[in-house]
């Protein structure tokens, strides 16, 4: 079965992954924010107390096959992509991989507003390199994005 999306997005805050992540990915998190660096020293030994793994990412990762199972119990043919706000797999390289795979219309897992402003956000930049891309073709259609409850 398919439906009025091409691609279902599933939309996280991200984590780190190992010990040498934790300070880039707190600075992804705190960019732009003026946090000291004191402060981001500070926090690495909260998740090095963890093995410098953030629950987060693994969490995701189960999500992703349970929903995997679940569409394809239900005969939905879709592709399940996952995007992290501030570590990988970033959101943006996702949304560049989904527009390139050809899919324009997707569902978003966060339908709250900040989280609708991101990926918007995301795909607003998405749909501006597309129009100056050459590669791309100026006639590929704009990335229509939807978030349900």
């Amino acid at each position: 079965m398919t439906g009025p999306y091409d691609a279902f997005l599933l939309v996280s805050f991200g984590s780190p992954e190992e010990p040498d992540d934790i300070m880039p990915f707190l600075e992804n998190v705190t960019r732009g924010r003026g946090i000291l660096p004191e402060r981001l020293e500070a926090v690495t030994h909260h998740y090095l107390a963890l093995d410098g793994v953030s629950p987060i990412n693994g969490q995701n990762r189960r999500l992703v096959a349970a929903l995997r199972v679940a569409f394809d119990g239900r005969d939905i043919d879709l592709p399940i992509h996952w995007g992290n706000q501030n570590w990988d797999p970033f959101l943006t390289l996702k949304l560049e991989r989904i527009h390139g795979d050809g899919n324009r219309s997707f569902s978003n897992s966060r339908p709250d507003l900040p989280w609708r402003r991101l990926v918007s956000s995301a795909v607003s930049a998405l749909t501006r390199s597309d129009t100056t891309s050459t590669t791309r073709g100026s006639s590929a259609r704009s990335p229509r994005v939807s978030c349900r409850r």
